[in-house]
């Protein structure tokens, strides 16, 4: 409006007026003259004109420039990140300022704080506008924000195929065989959780559930270090209890020690009786191939068995069942060389 006006008043004044006071004008950095040339600093400046019939007329414009406020953005270049952590980014700060953060060069709504956290899933191009007590404004240097490989984290359920219960059959019951996805691009990590907590030793890809619980595994990609928790998998027992069952006696436990075991380790299970008799001790490797399958003796309802694995086993997860008077007790056993 400002230059309209002026714009009216020079035609004018070169036809009858001497001299002429300009309505005053404010600018950020810099402001621009009516007859041309550029200013940064506030002032009154005059400009001579002749009209028409040869007098000289001047004109002044008094001219108030206010500073643009600085903007930067910290960290400028930050490190990439794995989905689902947030990057925090930090604009400079100010007595009198106020911030619009955008992203792709759009304004994120609410986004108006001198900090801003970038979600799990943000990524590329962020920047801030900041405006100053004068209304005047700067946009801060672009940041471009990267995000690492994160695998994907799921359980397949091998055997029973896509069935978790316990009880299927004479041949699986006791254990559920869970199995974290692969990639043939990247290596991978496990670590299994029971109920939200880590098992201690269980880092295979394959892992044997012996008992009725939530079961879920940590993926890592092995290059970047980023990791993924997978959706549970519900393992239950659909076996009716029995009379003489394992669920009638919760009393009786299947100790298996040292746990972990350099190889050499012990089995004992207390039956609670004075029975003497026969059991069978199974051993299961992570593939679910029996390395071990032999009757033992029970004295005075106790079973007590030395045990060793050879060298040529594979470190990880073993499963031990014991088999006796129709009641099946289960342990894990934890082997490192």
């Amino acid at each position: 409006m400002h230059q309209v006006v002026i714009v009216w008043l020079l035609q004018t004044l070169r036809s009858t007026t001497p001299r002429l006071q300009l309505p005053s004008a404010t600018a950020c950095d810099s402001y621009t003259l009516p007859w041309g040339g550029s200013v940064n600093t506030s002032g009154a400046y005059s400009n001579t004109y002749t009209n028409a019939e040869g007098c000289d007329s001047m004109v002044t414009a008094n001219v108030t420039i206010n500073p643009s406020p600085t903007a930067s953005v910290t960290p400028a270049n930050p490190a990439p990140e794995c989905n689902g952590v947030p990057i925090i980014l930090s604009a400079n700060t100010g007595v009198g300022l106020t911030y619009q953060w955008y992203n792709f060069g759009n304004p994120i709504a609410g986004a108006t704080n001198p900090t801003y956290q970038i979600p799990g899933n943000g990524h590329k191009k962020y920047k801030v506008e900041v405006t100053n007590s004068f209304g005047c404004s700067a946009f801060s240097n672009v940041v471009d924000v990267n995000r690492l490989a994160t695998p994907n984290a799921n359980i397949q359920i091998v055997y029973p195929t896509d069935n978790p219960d316990l009880c299927v059959n004479i041949n699986t019951k006791g254990w559920v065989k869970l199995r974290g996805n692969g990639s043939a691009d990247v290596p991978l990590g496990y670590e299994w959780k029971k109920n939200g907590v880590t098992i201690p030793g269980a880092t295979d890809r394959d892992y044997l559930a012996t008992v009725p619980e939530n079961y879920r595994v940590r993926v890592t990609n092995l290059t970047t270090g980023c990791s993924n928790l997978s959706p549970a998998v519900t393992v239950f027992d659909s076996c009716p209890a029995k009379e003489g069952s394992i669920n009638e006696l919760p009393q009786v436990v299947l100790h298996v020690y040292p746990n972990p075991t350099d190889g050499h380790f012990m089995l004992q299970l207390n039956l609670n009786d004075q029975v003497h008799g026969e059991a069978l001790v199974q051993v299961f490797n992570k593939l679910g191939q029996s390395i071990f399958n032999e009757t033992v003796p029970v004295t005075d309802g106790e079973l007590l068995k030395e045990m060793q694995l050879h060298a040529a086993d594979a470190a990880g997860i073993y499963l031990v069942r014991i088999i006796s008077r129709g009641r099946v007790y289960t342990s894990q056993l934890v082997y490192q060389h």
